[in-house]
């Protein structure tokens, strides 16, 4: 699959959720989660807009989307505006779930259950789902749901119940988790801290979790990681993308980064304000790694033995009023992996933006048929010809 990334792909941009009638829910940190079959979409904006919608707002909007095809299904509101979403529980009964920096929603139709923590991640906190667990990770903390049957959430509102607690660090201020993501099955997870990565073991029948590996980080501040078989990689604070050889726990190659000039201006006495990047969201295939970049809604494709970069797509330019370039354009926020597609989803200020990596005839068909269709779209839409 790795190799398919270093093929011509087929672009999409697809219409914004608002234009099927309830603004954007995700107009700022657009966030997205996808368990193969659907992919839900959240937003953190709390400020744009807001007051002029009145149901659901933009912030506590929940978008819904057939994950092959790409059609929109709906859009859902939430108690509280999104940082983070997940999705849990079995295909075709899902349990979507978002939270912001204190607040876990979870819900399946019409059954909404809901809890918090004192405040976490000021991004969000970090969440995973499978169709048995829902794992939440505020602060210092890894917390274990197990996803109750249909009947049981009906019947009680507990759609899922806690299973297991683990405290990381004695010293929540210091240490406080930034990401966690699955590993290339969902028999391991990787926690990412600012100064440590921990790997773990997951026992979906008895719902224990272990830790087995560390790797302390003495000279960056990591804000995101990803798990491979035989690789671990990272973002930093400063830009950097780190690689480890996951058996060792050897640090490979030099710091990377996919834009090399960014304090290259000499007449700027100023450092780069990191703040306003948004940490590399990561997928592993092997020894492939494709992450978003720092600058711009671009694709990056990596080679984790020789520490270089194979490929960096950016095709905004071909869709017309999609401004998303290197120069000054936005920069993606969050991205996941289509699998039925074969393709990467980037959000970016209220906008999906999808490579696709077709390997067979139907993954042809399909992401060429989705890009006619959002282009007819949105031609419609700017006409004002398109009518609900």
């Amino acid at each position: 699959i790795g190799n398919a990334f270093l093929r011509e792909p087929v672009f999409m941009h697809t219409t914004d959720d608002g234009d099927h009638g309830y603004g954007n829910p995700y107009y700022h940190k657009g966030t997205a989660a996808t368990n193969g079959s659907i992919i839900v979409a959240v937003g953190d904006d709390v400020d744009n807009g807001v007051n002029e919608w009145t149901y659901p707002r933009e912030s506590n909007g929940i978008g819904i989307r057939d994950a092959f095809s790409l059609n929109y299904f709906r859009t859902v509101p939430s108690p509280f505006s999104n940082f983070n979403a997940a999705i849990c529980g079995p295909l075709g009964s899902e349990i979507i779930v978002t939270a912001n920096a204190y607040r876990v929603a979870a819900r399946r139709g019409n059954v909404l259950q809901s809890w918090a923590y004192m405040p976490a991640n000021d991004k969000g906190i970090p969440m995973i789902g499978c169709e048995t667990h829902l794992i939440v990770a505020p602060l210092n903390i890894i917390d274990v749901f197990q996803v109750n049957s249909v009947e049981a959430g009906e019947n009680d509102n507990k759609l899922v119940s806690r299973a297991q607690q683990v405290v990381t660090f004695s010293d929540r201020r210091d240490h406080n988790i930034q990401t966690i993501s699955w590993g290339p099955d969902n028999s391991s997870f990787v926690v990412c801290h600012p100064s440590q990565i921990t790997i773990w073991k997951f026992d979906p029948q008895s719902s224990n979790i272990s830790q087995n590996q560390t790797i302390a980080v003495s000279d960056h501040c990591l804000k995101n990681v990803a798990l491979a078989y035989d690789f671990i990689a990272a973002s930093s604070h400063d830009k950097k993308l780190h690689i480890w050889n996951r058996n060792t726990g050897e640090k490979l190659h030099h710091d990377l980064c996919d834009v090399d000039d960014y304090d290259a201006d000499a007449d700027d006495d100023e450092p780069p304000d990191f703040e306003m990047y948004y940490p590399l969201s990561m997928s592993c295939f092997g020894h492939i790694l494709v992450t978003t970049s720092y600058i711009g809604c671009a694709l990056c494709v990596w080679n984790m033995k020789t520490g270089t970069m194979l490929k960096r797509y950016n095709h905004a330019e071909d869709e017309g009023p999609v401004d998303m370039l290197p120069d000054g354009g936005f920069d993606a926020t969050s991205m996941v992996y289509l699998e039925p597609l074969n393709a990467f989803l980037c959000m970016s200020c209220g906008a999906m933006n999808i490579w696709a990596f077709p390997t067979n005839a139907r993954q042809i068909l399909m992401a060429k048929s989705i890009r006619r269709r959002e282009r007819l779209l949105r031609l419609a839409l700017h006409s004002g010809d398109y009518q609900w």
